[in-house]
């Protein structure tokens, strides 16, 4: 479970078999936290969910 509040750079890649290389240089590329908080300040999505959930 990843809190809405989590800093990007306490979030990590821990799959194996993935290129990581463009999300390493961008990380939104996956977890798009920071464009759901632009599109929130916009009125364009009415809320974010307070935790979001990743698995592999």
């Amino acid at each position: 479970m990843i809190p809405l509040d989590t800093p990007s750079s306490e979030t990590v890649i821990s799959h194996l078999f993935y290129d990581q290389s463009d999300v390493k240089v961008d990380l939104e590329i996956m977890f798009p936290l920071a464009a759901l908080h632009r599109l929130q300040r916009e009125s364009k999505v009415e809320s974010i969910a307070p935790h979001h959930f990743s698995f592999q």
